[in-house]
């Protein structure tokens, strides 16, 4: 989860130890066994594997991350879209877009592209020419179009985010 596409963002600020194992818990446990892309994948899953009540989970959820449990799912789940699609880019290797949204662990296209502007603020599309524009910036060392363009970074407390602003590409 790791790059300047990530949404996902932590505030681990305040955590009493407990707070913290559970934290590394449920981190841990989404990372290695990916059961977010499961689309029946609920908080009481997540509870029974990292043995901390639905309640308790819930609120540190929201108190870590600042989203609801579902919002983290489907954050996770773009994450891991976008990962699928520039993985696909970079060896050249075809790919069916339904394909890649049910392996995500959405159940419908139009759930998806709904989650993921509401998420990314652009389509699907917009954000990987955005994102390859970029990275192709980056590998030729060409100068980029200034921050304020493109993107603002903002800093709150221990969060960092990535907000992207519209602007039609040519």
């Amino acid at each position: 989860m790791k790059g300047f596409t990530k949404t996902i963002n932590m505030n681990l600020e305040g955590l009493t130890d407990e707070e913290k194992i559970y934290y590394h818990r449920i981190e841990a446990f989404l990372i290695q066994s990916l059961i977010y892309l499961k689309p029946n994948f609920k908080l009481y899953h997540l509870c029974a594997k990292i043995d901390y009540s639905t309640i308790n989970t819930s609120k540190l959820i929201k108190r870590i991350y600042g989203v609801k449990f579902s919002e983290l799912i489907n954050r996770y789940r773009i994450d891991y879209f976008d990962k699928e699609i520039r993985r696909s880019l970079k060896y050249n290797e075809k790919f069916n877009i339904t394909d890649i949204i049910k392996q995500s662990g959405f159940e419908t296209r139009s759930l998806f592209y709904f989650k993921y502007k509401e998420i990314r603020g652009m389509s699907p599309k917009e954000f990987h020419n955005l994102w390859f524009w970029i990275k192709t910036a980056i590998n030729l060392a060409i100068p980029a179009p200034s921050t304020s363009q493109c993107f603002k970074k903002e800093l709150i407390g221990s969060r960092s985010t990535f907000l992207f602003h519209k602007r039609p590409f040519h």
